[in-house]
């Protein structure tokens, strides 16, 4: 769940769940270097969350984590493509 911060004491909650179909559509798109990135991006924001659980009580630290894995899937499905041939 997101925080957003209105006013000093006012939160507003938003939880993210997500969608596995346009990440992964989104993944294929990528070129190999903003793949490369993109999961980097992921599993570091990931470990930021974790790392102030009190500002996460709803995980979501896990939901960069599923996305980080969406693109390590893509970029190991190209690396295999790319074996292949």
């Amino acid at each position: 769940m997101l925080h957003f911060i209105r006013s000093e004491g006012e939160q507003t909650d938003m939880m993210r769940n997500l969608d596995w179909a346009a990440t992964e559509t989104k993944a294929a798109e990528m070129t190999d270097e903003q793949l490369h990135f993109a999961r980097i991006d992921c599993f570091k924001t990931a470990k930021v969350w974790d790392r102030f659980p009190e500002n996460d009580p709803d995980g979501n630290g896990g939901y960069y984590r599923d996305e980080g894995s969406v693109y390590v899937r893509e970029q190991q499905k190209r690396t295999k493509a790319r074996h292949a041939k």
